[in-house]
Formats: C-alpha cells, sequence, structure tokens
C-alpha cells in the first residue's frame, strides 16, 4: 500500500509574524490618519483592525503603494500637489474600503469629505479638459501645417491663416466668456449664503434652545438603533468625559424621539429645519441660471 506524500510546509516564527504585522498596521493607520479618516470605523474593541472581505485587495494595494511618492503626499495631508493620475488608484481603493464597512448618511460624508480634502472630481474634470479637449483642439489646427493634396487644393496658407486667426479668436471669446458666467456663479451663491446667514442668525437671535446640540430625526434613529458605534461621539457632544455613564444621555435621546420637544442637551432637528441650513440650489441649476444671466447681458450690449 502506497504512502501518502505529506504536502511540505513550514512555520514562521511567531516573532517575525507579530513584527510583520505590527508594520503593516501601522502602515495601515498612517494612511487612513493622513487621508482624515477615522480609524475607529475598522477597529474592534480590543482595538484590532478588521477589514471586510470585500476591501481587503483593496487594503493589500493601499500597503503596496505605502512608499510611493502619491501615499507619501497622502500620509503626510498634502493632497494639493498631487496630479489626478496619482491619486486616482489611491482614492479608488479608499472608496472601496468605507464603502465596505459604512452605509448610509454617514458613508455619504465619508466620501463627501474625501472628495473635498482630495479634490479628485476637480482634478479629474481638469485632467479630461487636457487630455482630451485641448489637446483634440490642437490636434485639429495642427492639421493646417499638414501638407496634404486634397487640404492643399482646397485651401491656400493664406486661407489657413486667416482661419486660424479666426479660430484663435473664437477660443478667446469662448473663454472670456467662461470666465463671465463662474463670476456669475460666485455672485449667485455669495448672494444665498448670505440670505441662509442672515435668515439663520435672525431665527436663533429668538430661539431659547440655540445652545443645544441638533440632532436630525433620521440621524436620532440611527443613534438609537446603534448606540454603540456613537458612545464616543454622544459624550464630546454633551462634554461629559471619556468613561463616562452614557445610559442618562441615551434615555434623554429617547425621550427626545417619543415627544419631539428640546430636553436638556439636545433639540430635534427635522427635514424642513435641516433643508433651511444646509441646502442650496443645486450646482447644475445655479450654472444654467447663471448661462441665462450672462446670455441676457450679451442680448443687452447688442441693443446698446
Amino acid at each position: 500500500m502506497e504512502k501518502k506524500s505529506k504536502k511540505k510546509s513550514f512555520k514562521v516564527p511567531s516573532d517575525i509574524v507579530s513584527k510583520e504585522t505590527s508594520k503593516y498596521s501601522r502602515y495601515f493607520k498612517e494612511i487612513l490618519y493622513g487621508a482624515k479618516i477615522n480609524l475607529a470605523y475598522f477597529q474592534t474593541e480590543k482595538s484590532e483592525y478588521e477589514i471586510p472581505v470585500e476591501a481587503k485587495d483593496a487594503v493589500k494595494r493601499l500597503l503596496q503603494l505605502y512608499t510611493s511618492k502619491p501615499m507619501k503626499a497622502i500620509r503626510k495631508s498634502q493632497f494639493e500637489h498631487l496630479t489626478y493620475q496619482e491619486m486616482q488608484e489611491i482614492v479608488g481603493c479608499l472608496e472601496i474600503l468605507l464603502r465596505s464597512k459604512l452605509q448610509g448618511k454617514i458613508l455619504l460624508l465619508e466620501i463627501d469629505k474625501l472628495a473635498f480634502l482630495m479634490k479628485h472630481p476637480l482634478k479629474e474634470a481638469i485632467f479630461e479638459l487636457e487630455e482630451e479637449s485641448l489637446e483634440e483642439l490642437m490636434s485639429d489646427a495642427k492639421l493646417m501645417l499638414t501638407s496634404n493634396a486634397e487640404l492643399d487644393l482646397q485651401l491656400n496658407q493664406r486661407d489657413r491663416t486667416v482661419l486660424m486667426k479666426y479660430y484663435n479668436q473664437e477660443i478667446k471669446k469662448l473663454n472670456k466668456g467662461l470666465r463671465r458666467i463662474i463670476d456669475i456663479v460666485m455672485e449667485l451663491r455669495e448672494e444665498e449664503i448670505l440670505l441662509k446667514s442672515d435668515k439663520a442668525t435672525e431665527k436663533y437671535e429668538h430661539e431659547t434652545y440655540r445652545e443645544k446640540t441638533p440632532i436630525h430625526n433620521k440621524v436620532l434613529e440611527e443613534i438609537l438603533e446603534k448606540p454603540d458605534e456613537y458612545i464616543k461621539d454622544l459624550r464630546k457632544m454633551v462634554g461629559l468625559p471619556p468613561g463616562s455613564d452614557i445610559t442618562t444621555i441615551l434615555t434623554e435621546l429617547e425621550t427626545l424621539r417619543q415627544s419631539k420637544e428640546d430636553t436638556l442637551h439636545f433639540r430635534l432637528v427635522i427635514d424642513d429645519d435641516a433643508n433651511f441650513s444646509q441646502k442650496y440650489t443645486d450646482t447644475v441649476d445655479l450654472i444654467n441660471n447663471a448661462i441665462e444671466i450672462y446670455q441676457e447681458e450679451i442680448r443687452s450690449n447688442k441693443l446698446t
């Protein structure tokens, strides 16, 4: 009877495993800290890191990029000089990590915060402008220098020269118009912010609850459903020291949910309040409004 051959294996000494684990934990911590992502999202009660299966490849890639030039900048929270190409992969991995662990409003807030800090959506738009629109523009312009039998027959050198000058004038005109639209958007947004700020100030000056911590009704439901995830934040909200009893606060929040009336530390924010204080005109609508104003300015100038 043939003996089954055993597969060759070896054990890595535990001290080596410990050192490697410690090293990668430090790398992971530095990356999240630099990207301004809360470590607590991925820590257990024993402060160990817990990574969902669907995000393990993303985390592995982040660790592989630890010594890269873009990652060094991100670890230091120095995002401003990174190009879209440099940060594209890193941001993608960070988003996968966040989506694997968070959901709902918290996920949206973290994704928005990442976009605000990294500015990668804006950098992507600039990248597309440079790599697609401007490159195509220059490519079309350079065709005028190309010796082409069909082109040579239809357009002489003067034709091409005049066309290129017209091309240049139209681009300048377009750029001037775009700059004016940007100015109008800024003016409209500034007026909107000032108006809402004035109304908010007037409202809070006449309300007795302005010193209390506002909690949106949807956030309140989430806190009471998963209180363990919010204990640290709740203590900070009401100025309680770490380790203090949280039962009283949870009881207070439950009272707030039931009665809808202000408690000692909190006031309930309903949808109308949230819309009033937080929401502004949608960006697309604002830009369309600015374009209409700009077009009206052009028509007025032509009439005068």
